[in-house]
């Protein structure tokens, strides 16, 4: 093994025999190097600030499919919990209030096969999406990059979400582009799905003969770990302009310039809210743009800055002198169009989007021609920490309607004192929200971002006494709470929310995780705690952040008559 010997929370004797599946070279339980496992990625100040992320007991990194089943077989044997990880975009792995788990490292999965001919690509855990695009854009095909960026995991990020920019042009549904799986479940056993049953090389299809069972491993959101190990995934690509995208500068301060014959942005300026959506509606109705979505002002200023560290600093000069009744004032639609077929297609799109905006007394803004978050999303992931921290990030999908009162009523919660304290003041504008499925779908983003080092109990000069119980009241309680009562779905459910709070008004859906986990996951050891993991840190660390508010807010959805319930 590698480093120190340590056998205090895992026998020796497991640790030989998980040691004899990947070699000496690929096993450690040295505390040392299992500790640079704890407090990473998405929600790191409430993990590991709270100190509810724990180092693992041991790390394994295996080679393959094989190596994972065999790895997995030895947990079930010697009852050794394991959380598998990729890219650690968000932190599953490390809250899970134990000291005795096996963190199974899969960043040496890393192949990928390219189908070019029938237009998709087969992945192992570990290659992202930035690699992915590298190679698929030289052949004129593309993915859909989240927002998490491009070094997010193409099969985690699928599993989790699977959404992007993209998805005004490419649908939403992350399990709507999976072709074949292959799964290694938690028990060890390896399956594979869709039209695999017909060989191992055929990769094309999620369906075969008998039911597709990829909803097992993906509804809204997925798993997080807890069902097993997905170790191969074929997803879909989409033709695109065969271009190659020339990048600029150094990461962070690095773009790509885009070919303005075939790709171009445009920003515009609105007055009001209500020109916006009939911009968007009639923008949907006329089949134009790749993508569309509305930004907060304050995006701006975050594009206008550089750097790592010192960005921050200059986001907060551009930021703060501006005033609610200016920002108010200015609704901001940011729209990428794409000539697919040539030149001429873009052009068409250019003249249809600009009758649009000005039939809607739209006003046309500068637009840099390059791209930083959208096909590699390199710089994406200094739009989420303008505070330094990720913060919240509570989400709602349905028609313009139910996303509009989202907004409005998430507008009016964000300006009562105590919260416009604590978080970064949006100044009056609307949370973000874009257009999927060409306008059939609407999809909006409820942020709170605190100072990160307000969050850290352990700066001494910094941090803010009830800061982090008052952020996981917002989180659960008010922004949960605008979710469900304006009929908006959410999709991290099972991963940032406690489900069984939620689940009553959404079908009581834990049931069926306790009978698919009952049954594939007997000794319960894939992912313990997952995915009612957020259930135990409210109860355990946060109990505040339930108010009874909530609690009837639920109880008078779970009621309804959507729900299957009689009218009253």
């Amino acid at each position: 093994m590698i480093g120190q010997e340590v056998f205090k929370n895992i026998s020796e004797e497991a640790c030989r025999a998980l040691e004899s599946v990947v070699g000496p070279e690929y096993l450690s339980t040295d505390p040392v190097l299992c500790s640079a496992y704890v407090g990473r990625g998405f929600d790191r100040q409430i993990f590991l600030f709270n100190e509810i992320s724990r180092a693992p007991a041991a790390v394994i990194m295996p080679e393959n499919t094989e190596q994972v089943a065999r790895i997995v077989k030895v947990c079930n044997l010697y009852k050794i919990p394991f959380t598998p990880m990729s890219s650690y975009g968000m932190a599953f792995g490390g809250p899970n209030f134990r000291d005795d788990f096996l963190f199974i490292d899969l960043k040496r999965m890393n192949h990928m096969w390219l189908d070019e001919k029938n237009m998709y690509v087969v992945l192992e855990p570990a290659v992202y999406f930035a690699q992915m695009h590298g190679d698929t854009l030289k052949r004129g095909l593309i993915g859909c990059v989240p927002g998490g960026g491009g070094g997010t995991s193409v099969l985690a990020n699928s599993l989790v979400n699977g959404m992007g920019l993209f998805n005004y042009r490419i649908t939403y549904a992350a399990q709507r582009r999976w072709n074949g799986i292959e799964w290694v479940s938690p028990e060890g056993e390896i399956y594979r799905f869709g039209s695999l049953v017909a060989g191992d090389d055929s990769w094309f299809w999620q369906d075969g003969p008998g039911p597709n069972l990829s909803g097992l491993l993906h509804g809204i959101t997925g798993w997080g770990g807890a069902m097993g190990i997905v170790t191969k995934m074929s997803t879909k690509l989409y033709p695109y302009p065969p271009r190659k995208l020339e990048p600029e500068g150094i990461s962070y301060d690095s773009c790509v310039k885009l070919p303005e014959d075939r790709e171009k942005w445009y920003n515009f300026s609105f007055s009001n809210e209500a020109d916006v959506e009939k911009a968007l509606d009639e923008i949907a109705r006329a089949r134009i743009g790749f993508i569309v979505n509305r930004v907060p002002s304050f995006w701006r200023d975050i594009a206008r800055t550089r750097g790592d560290l010192a960005y921050r600093n200059r986001f907060w000069e551009l930021w703060e002198p501006q005033t609610r009744e200016e920002v108010s004032g200015r609704r901001i639609l940011r729209v990428l169009l794409v000539g697919r077929s040539g030149q001429a297609e873009l052009e068409y799109e250019e003249r249809v989007l600009m009758d649009i905006v000005n039939e809607n007394n739209g006003k046309l803004l500068k637009a840099r021609q390059v791209d930083e978050a959208s096909f590699f999303a390199v710089n994406s992931l200094g739009m989420w920490q303008p505070t330094g921290m990720f913060g919240d990030c509570d989400t709602g999908m349905e028609t313009m309607k139910a996303i509009r009162e989202m907004g409005e009523r998430w507008r009016k919660r964000e300006t009562e004192k105590e919260y416009t304290a604590d978080f970064l003041d949006p100044k009056g504008d609307t949370p973000w929200y874009m257009a999927y499925n060409m306008g059939r779908l609407y999809y909006s983003e409820l942020h709170a971002w605190p100072d990160a080092a307000q969050m850290d109990r352990g700066d001494k000069a910094e941090h803010k006494p009830g800061l982090e119980d008052r952020f996981m009241r917002w989180r659960v309680s008010e922004a949960g709470r605008i979710i469900i009562e304006t009929g908006n779905q959410g999709f991290f459910y099972s991963l940032v929310t406690p489900v069984r709070v939620f689940a009553p008004a959404l079908q009581n859906y834990d049931v069926w995780l306790d009978r698919m986990k009952a049954e594939f996951d007997p000794n319960g050891i894939s992912a313990p705690g997952h995915p009612y993991i957020f259930d135990e840190i409210v109860d355990k660390v946060f109990p505040g952040a339930i108010t009874d508010e909530l609690k009837d807010a639920v109880k008078k959805v779970a009621e309804g008559p959507w729900n299957g319930n009689p009218e009253k």
